[in-house]
């Protein structure tokens, strides 16, 4: 998670069920960077009781196998449209089979690389951070069909 610090320097830490927690710090941005922290806010949810932040790219059950979806970032929730990456944390809800999800700027070649792993019938998340590309979108392509869940962090200029 990339979050900004609230009162006194501190982040607040929420499980909806019992857990231990660790939190380790694995840096900082001054501030002069151009990352734009963001309550997060969520822009995409296949799932049939899912929402969204602006409630689009909400329902339609679970993507389809190695089908890309472009998800349009660039001008929702604050995003303003020169951003030129983002800072999402992308889930795939309930795996229909064993795979992954990978992310990129749509207009870029596909990357033959992964950011979210998932086995079959497990919901897992990743933070991913990828440019915005053409139409201020990404895209996103998940090998197995799955429910896919988008929120954004923040951004960079």
């Amino acid at each position: 998670v990339i979050t900004k610090l609230g009162t006194a320097g501190k982040v607040g830490i929420y499980t909806s069920a019992t857990a231990h927690l660790i939190a380790d710090v694995a840096g900082y941005y001054p501030a002069s960077s151009t990352y734009a922290p963001l309550v997060p806010g969520r822009l995409k949810d296949t799932r049939a009781s899912g929402d969204t932040v602006d409630h689009t790219n909400v329902g339609g059950g679970p993507v389809a196998a190695n089908v890309m979806v472009p998800l349009t970032v660039a001008g929702r929730y604050g995003i303003p449209v020169d951003a030129t990456s983002v800072v999402l944390n992308v889930t795939a809800a309930g795996p229909q089979g064993s795979g992954f999800i990978t992310v990129w700027p749509c207009g870029a070649a596909q990357p033959n690389a992964s950011n979210v792993n998932f086995v079959t019938g497990v919901t897992i998340a990743n933070m991913v951070i990828t440019g915005v590309g053409t139409s201020g979108q990404v895209c996103l392509l998940s090998s197995a069909g799955t429910n896919v869940i988008v929120d954004v962090n923040g951004y960079y200029l």
